[in-house]
């Protein structure tokens, strides 16, 4: 019985032992919860680097453009268009526009030998050239005009009705390869308030545009 007594006890033991152990080893496993008064602000992520577009070639962008400033060009992938200065004459009114302090002639209104036969009409000098090594069409109701107001205008031909219909662009042609067709550009005269934003030439899936930025004023 002594012996039985004792084994009891030893066995007790081994128990208390092992569950101590056990609680020890639970306790240790538990997670801490942060304390609730602690502010544990969550790190920034790092920026994702965000791939700068390549510069794409002006002849292959949608629109091609260059700001009035006397002359402009846009080189397009087969045509050029510029629009070139005008001087002041006596018989027309000569609208500028003011870049970097210079006045540069850019169209003409209210052109007496004009009005005088009943047409009012605004000028622009305006060329197309070819810079492919094939023929390329062309044509006048491809060109638009819009004011800074919003208005957009088409041209107008009135070539028959000129004393030298040669200084005025056709209303169609086809231009042999690296030639170029220089002359006036003209709209309706008759609206009032016009101030040109832009003069653009539309060549397909390419646009060609000449920017009039600069401060507005006659020569």
């Amino acid at each position: 019985m002594i012996v039985i007594a004792i084994l009891l006890v030893a066995l007790v033991a081994v128990v208390i032992i092992a569950s101590a152990a056990f609680v020890d080893t639970a306790d240790t496993a538990v997670v801490p919860q942060p304390d609730a008064t602690t502010q544990h602000p969550i790190p920034a992520a790092n920026p994702v680097p965000v791939p700068k577009p390549k510069n794409v070639p002006p002849k292959q962008r949608p629109e091609v453009r260059d700001d009035f400033s006397g002359n402009a060009s846009a080189n397009g992938k087969r045509l050029d268009m510029g629009v070139g200065k005008l001087d002041r004459i006596e018989r027309c009114i000569v609208h500028s526009f003011t870049v970097n302090g210079h006045a540069k002639g850019a169209f003409m209104s209210n052109c007496s030998d004009w009005e005088s036969g009943g047409t009012d009409v605004l000028f622009f000098y305006v060329g197309l050239k070819n810079v492919e090594d094939r023929a390329m069409k062309f044509n006048l109701r491809d060109f638009v005009l819009v004011t800074r107001d919003g208005r957009t205008f088409g041209p107008v031909n009135v070539r028959s009705q000129a004393d030298k219909p040669p200084n005025f662009l056709p209303e169609t042609g086809l231009l042999p390869p690296h030639s170029k067709v220089v002359g006036y550009l003209t709209f309706d005269g008759r609206a009032t308030g016009v101030v040109p934003a832009r003069l653009s030439y539309v060549d397909g899936d390419q646009t060609l545009t000449i920017v009039f930025d600069g401060r507005p004023g006659v020569l």
